[in-house]
């Protein structure tokens, strides 16, 4: 019944209610609960209006009357006797004091929260979905709506406590309209979980419009961070333990932050990072996380990522030291840095550039308990199609039996012909097996060779020498004899028109 919300909420308040001194209603709880203890810890979180746990009360009305029932029932023989009618009388009055002053302190107490084994605040971390973007003129938003789901899906399995996404939601300042009409869907469905939606802008959203409605949308348990002016938002998630303070810090530039401060001296990006955080006024002996969108030294970068001159825009990893979980954003390749394993980059949900084709992406799944504790789980995510990258000469790669049995034909394909020769409308041609070649090229003697210096050029050499020189460095071939007459020719009616 956990998985139907409803149904789950009326058992959790029937057994809160319960008498903590009956046994089979704690067994019932512990046997329902242990194996989904967010689950739980959302229903109980349902009753924490009085009004509402008055009514729960009355299931134990029916349970404790089954007695008194019988006792007048035709079934029992000594329901006539003379002695009977004071024995229901005070079984009725005892029955009474009971249930009401169970009742009155139940109503004027918290409810409470078992401590079972297990009990942990859990958390999905996502970033950079990048929603709108096009890769070499294909647009990806099939596969971000396909991959959208897919992590819905997980998320209902997985019953979290909080959605965690740090930035790149968009991957245009000024997204498309079926980009915003998408990120509208998935945040529909996130409220439809009643999960607290905590999100920041990346460097591919704009700052701005991100935000927008976003005090309304706090109501509804979506919280987005607003521009930085000097302040970060910080918002508590509560657990049996108490509150974890999640900071989310937009991603910001060292402008952003000396128009806040202008008195302090900032020259990097490590140094913005560093006074916004010092703003904060952290609490080291409470749990605090941080959302974030900037690159850490040390983390590996992709293709897909927007670069900057000497790394200017790194931030140092000690910056983090005092939050029990940093989740990040920004590089597109999945990993954990440092060795405490509690600062991580859960990567994009797809691959974004052909250097990510080897690697595999993924849901990242932060638990952490009381003390701050962190352990961190993976869901794998498959895509609609895969970004692979397929080498061979002309003929391998048209074989049937290289293809087939695979994805490689609806697959994004990076082809690289090994022959010497081009192959004519190669393009077009491999078309009709790969339908979706985002790249092509050559790879062979001539390309390898092309990047080097042509040989010396003496100006004792002719026309016809020195041309057959720089086809023999492009070609890594002599001309035929049929080219070298082509040339022969060409070069005689250029000098006889212009000696």
């Amino acid at each position: 019944s956990f998985h139907d919300k409803s149904v789950a909420t009326k058992d959790l308040h029937l057994f809160v209610a319960a008498d903590a001194d009956s046994a089979p209603y704690i067994f019932m709880f512990r046997l329902q609960t242990t194996s989904h203890p967010a689950a739980l810890k959302r229903a109980i979180s349902y009753s924490d209006n009085k009004t509402q746990r008055v009514f729960p009360c009355f299931g134990l009305i029916i349970l404790s009357l089954s007695p008194f029932v019988y006792l007048n029932s035709v079934n029992n023989p000594w329901r006539t006797a003379p002695f009977f009618r004071p024995v229901r009388v005070s079984f009725c009055v005892v029955f009474l004091v009971v249930f009401f002053r169970n009742w009155y302190t139940d109503i004027q107490r918290q409810p409470t929260i078992l401590q079972l084994g297990g009990m942990y605040l859990k958390l999905i971390h996502l970033s950079d979905l990048h929603l709108g973007k096009r890769l070499n003129e294909y647009s990806l938003l099939e596969d971000q709506k396909y991959i959208l789901r897919q992590i819905l899906s997980i998320i209902r399995e997985e019953q979290p406590d909080g959605i965690l996404i740090a930035g790149d939601i968009y991957d245009k300042p000024v997204p498309s309209g079926e980009a915003v009409h998408l990120l509208d869907d998935f945040l529909s469905a996130l409220h439809g979980l009643d999960l607290p939606v905590l999100i920041i802008s990346g460097n591919h959203d704009s700052a701005d419009r991100l935000p927008f409605a976003g005090r309304i949308l706090k109501d509804s348990r979506i919280h987005i961070s607003p521009v930085y002016h000097g302040e970060v938002t910080c918002v508590d998630l509560m657990d049996e333990y108490g509150p974890a303070h999640c900071y989310l810090l937009p991603f910001i530039k060292p402008v952003h932050v000396r128009a806040a401060h202008p008195e302090a001296e900032i020259t990097s990006y490590n140094d913005a990072v560093r006074i916004a955080i010092e703003d904060m006024h952290i609490d080291p002996s409470q749990r605090n996380i941080l959302v974030t969108h900037q690159f850490v030294s040390g983390a590996q970068r992709s293709d897909s990522e927007e670069l900057t001159v000497g790394g200017t825009d790194q931030v140092d990893l000690s910056l983090m030291a005092d939050f029990h979980y940093v989740a990040l954003g920004h590089l597109h390749r999945p990993q954990t840095l440092g060795d405490s394993g509690r600062v991580r980059y859960c990567g994009s949900p797809l691959k974004y550039s052909f250097s990510e084709a080897a690697g595999d992406k993924s849901v990242t799944i932060v638990t952490m308990d009381g003390s701050g504790n962190v352990e961190i789980t993976l869901r794998p995510l498959h895509p609609l199609r895969e970004m692979r990258e397929l080498r061979g000469t002309y003929e391998e790669l048209t074989a049937r039996d290289f293809y087939d049995g695979t994805t490689y034909r609806e697959d994004y394909v990076h082809l690289t012909l090994t022959d010497e020769e081009d192959v004519p409308d190669a393009l077009g041609r491999l078309r009709s097996i790969y339908h979706n070649i985002m790249k092509l090229d050559y790879d062979n003697l001539r390309t390898r060779s092309s990047g080097g210096e042509l040989p010396d050029i003496q100006e004792s050499l002719s026309p016809m020498d020195l041309f057959s020189q720089f086809y023999e460095a492009q070609n890594n071939s002599e001309m035929s004899a049929e080219q070298s007459a082509i040339i022969a020719d060409l070069i005689g009616d250029i000098w006889e028109v212009d000696p």
